[in-house]
């Protein structure tokens, strides 16, 4: 037996005893390695964009890895991973209208990157959500990684894990839309008073955009 901690085969086996004869034809064998379990400790996201503007599509990229660090290969033997994205705002951003400042979560859709043209994997997923509200946005990725218990007995178990952003870049700022002047509005109180010729009066204006920000 032999082990292999890289998948760049196929690798070539030749199997013997001693003083046997090996039939040329037999020989040698070819050996596939395929990836280990994907780990979430070796696996990685990468924000295709740390930037957007409200109504529009964050994107995040998901590879997984296994412990050795060879990427997944999806295929009829293993048809995928399993990943969890939320991207929560920052509490404080954003003013009154676009929520009055609380922490907002968004749980993105997950789904396999598929070749366009053939159907086939491409080995990768991709997350992807959008928003109303204006802010900044952290965002978690975690990769569904089977687990071993040894306190139990050698039980196996799953648990969702964090994995770690490229660069780490992992926070999405996304801007208000245009500005929309039927949702804007102005401080009725303060204009509606009188006041002799000359007067200075103060009063606010609240530019908004369609959907309150």
């Amino acid at each position: 037996n032999f082990t292999a901690s890289a998948c760049d085969g196929p690798f070539r086996a030749v199997v013997v005893r001693p003083n046997d004869f090996v039939p040329a034809v037999a020989q040698p064998f070819r050996v596939t390695i395929r990836p280990g379990p994907s780990d979430a400790a070796a696996s990685s996201a990468t924000l295709r964009s740390t930037s957007a503007v409200v109504g529009g599509v964050v994107e995040i990229e998901l590879r997984a890895f296994d412990a050795n660090g060879n990427p997944a290969r999806y295929d009829d033997r293993f048809p995928g991973d399993e990943w969890s994205v939320a991207a929560t705002r920052r509490p404080g951003d954003e003013g009154e209208l676009s929520g009055g400042g609380e922490p907002f979560t968004i749980r993105a859709v997950v789904a396999p990157a598929v070749n366009s043209a053939t159907g086939s994997s491409l080995d990768i997923y991709v997350a992807s959500f959008a928003t109303t509200r204006a802010g900044t946005y952290d965002v978690v990725a975690s990769l569904l990684t089977r687990s071993v218990n040894d306190t139990a007995g050698g039980t196996k178990g799953t648990s969702f894990r964090s994995v770690r952003f490229e660069n780490g870049a992992s926070a999405v700022t996304v801007a208000p839309g245009a500005l929309d002047v039927s949702k804007s509005r102005v401080d009725a109180a303060v204009v509606s008073v009188g006041g002799a010729v000359g007067d200075v009066v103060y009063f606010a204006v609240y530019p908004t955009d369609a959907h309150g920000n």
